[in-house]
């Protein structure tokens, strides 16, 4: 006797891309189609029904009005249990999306990291943490030739600077410093670790600086081919700029 156990269990591989494929199909029920080139992007087939979503594992993000709502959310109602947040409809409301809280303002939105990130920094690293006015200073660029840290502080050093990581998402202020500072995970030094406490200090005395998305001018909306048009309608071409702090050009380290 042969017994199969029909359902997935925590931690199999497959269960992020059978998942991923059961979503996809119920949303095809409420006819919406991925994008190609980034699937977990979806919109309506409908060129009247202005219904977009961002689905990430079993966390959904869906831009539509409210009959469009009600319409996706009935199919998705019959095969799972949903829980729906409150719509971000006027300025002050916010949300939560993947442990990220988005508050909507005049010029836009802004998106704030969670503050739990920076407690756990601050608690992993006790009292040594002193407040900054920036995150990195002209060190993160000179040569380290301290000695390497000792086991437990090593795996200190990578639980923090993992935790960095997902911080300089939305911190971009933050990402010069968590370059050079993942740059020392698999060997930690101790210049390193003075490195780390700075830009927890920074982050200790800048907790609540947000990232304001907004569109390049008023009434802006981008085409699903990767074209992109004015408030008039008109199809228009735009540079992307994408700015950071990085200075790998400067970096004494590894300048070639």
């Amino acid at each position: 006797m042969t017994l199969v156990l029909d359902k997935l269990l925590p931690g199999q591989r497959i269960g992020a891309s059978a998942w991923y494929d059961l979503a996809s199909s119920v949303l095809g029920e409420a006819d919406l189609t991925n994008f190609g080139k980034e699937p977990t992007l979806f919109r309506h087939n409908d060129p009247d029904n202005k219904s977009t979503m961002i689905l990430h594992a079993d966390d959904g993000l869906l831009a539509a009005n409210k009959k469009e709502r009600e319409e996706i959310l009935k199919v998705f109602a019959k095969k799972f249990t949903v829980q729906v947040g409150d719509p971000m409809a006027a300025e002050g409301d916010k949300f939560s999306f993947l442990k990220r809280v988005y508050l909507r303002v005049p010029e836009g939105i802004v998106m704030y990291s969670n503050g739990r990130y920076l407690e756990a920094l601050l608690e992993a690293l006790g009292p040594n943490v002193k407040r900054r006015d920036s995150a990195a200073d002209a060190s993160f660029q000179e040569p380290d030739d301290s000695p390497q840290l000792e086991p437990s502080k090593a795996a200190t050093f990578r639980e923090c600077v993992g935790r960095l990581l997902y911080l300089s998402h939305s911190r971009p202020d933050i990402q010069f410093a968590v370059c050079v500072l993942s740059s020392k995970m698999a060997k930690p030094t101790s210049t390193s670790f003075r490195w780390l406490l700075r830009v927890v200090g920074y982050l200790a005395g800048a907790p609540d600086l947000g990232f304001l998305i907004k569109p390049v001018v008023t009434d802006a909306k981008f085409g699903y081919e990767g074209a992109c048009y004015d408030a008039t309608g008109d199809l228009k071409n735009y540079i992307v700029e994408s700015i950071t702090d990085a200075d790998w050009a400067g970096c004494r380290r590894r300048s070639r």
